[in-house]
């Protein structure tokens, strides 16, 4: 019973990792000369998930297993099959994730009173976010004065344009969007083989880790990206990574605020 508990948490808490195609910008194209240029850090990069935006999905899994009680088989599912779900889960995104479990049960596929298979429910629950206003406008304002905006994070492409789209992510011209499956192999922090790609599609965007503050709930997350030689701000709340960013250079609140 304690193992079906405890793989039932990471099938739960699993649905914190998924997707993002860069999107159209809704900014007018900025020409590179009136890109920061003196600054000694040029470029932030944000974690979604706690940072940007809080994803407060287990109530709906539980209203949904409610609504339809045979869901919870598959748990059961996971059980069977726990080896082969713990490496699906530490490689994959929750639609990988999903597919491989509505192979082994049929009641993903099923339609719901919606007219939608569960699988594209909870899909769409894994995938509905609250902005954490206070650390979004920060984010547009750095923007908007010519930094660099980079989201780091271990969600899938998909998750993050179904966020954008859904209205918890502004769109702005992010300078890169690096998720857990940018690389093809889904790596995820804390792991420094996750910073180590990253500092190279930085290099392949022509930015630089060296000029680059990384922003994350999670302290072995910050930790790890230290170790690998980026600057990093252990994320608690919006007015604390505003002060930090100011030792940075980076002033994340309007002339007119300060």
């Amino acid at each position: 019973m304690k193992k079906l508990l405890n793989l039932s948490y990471i099938f739960i808490i699993s649905f914190g990792t998924s997707f993002a195609l860069d999107v159209p910008s809704k900014h007018e194209p900025v020409s590179q000369s009136n890109r920061l240029t003196t600054q000694s850090f040029d470029t932030i990069a944000f974690d979604v998930d706690e940072v940007l935006v809080i994803r407060n999905y287990f109530p709906k899994i539980v209203a949904l297993v409610i609504e339809k009680p045979r869901l919870i088989s598959i748990l059961y599912s996971i059980l069977r099959n726990s080896r082969e779900f713990y490496r699906i889960y530490k490689q994959s995104d929750v639609d990988h994730m999903l597919d491989w479990l509505a192979q082994r049960n049929s009641i993903l596929n099923a339609i719901s009173k919606t007219g939608k298979s569960y699988k594209e429910r909870i899909i769409e629950i894994a995938c509905t976010g609250t902005r954490i206003q206070g650390t979004i406008d920060c984010m547009i304002e750095l923007d908007r004065q010519g930094y660099n905006i980079v989201i780091a994070s271990n969600i899938g492409r998909k998750t993050f344009d179904r966020l954008i789209k859904q209205g918890a992510l502004p769109n702005l011209r992010y300078a890169l969007i690096y998720t857990s499956d940018y690389t093809g192999k889904f790596l995820k922090k804390p792991s420094p083989h996750y910073y180590e790609a990253l500092k190279m599609a930085l290099e392949q965007n022509n930015l630089s880790y060296q000029k680059m503050v990384f922003t994350d709930d999670r302290l072995e997350n910050v930790k790890s990206a230290k170790n690998t030689g980026i600057e990093s701000i252990h994320f608690k709340n919006p007015e604390q990574l505003v002060k930090a960013l100011h030792a940075f250079g980076m002033h994340a609140v309007p002339n007119e605020k300060r």
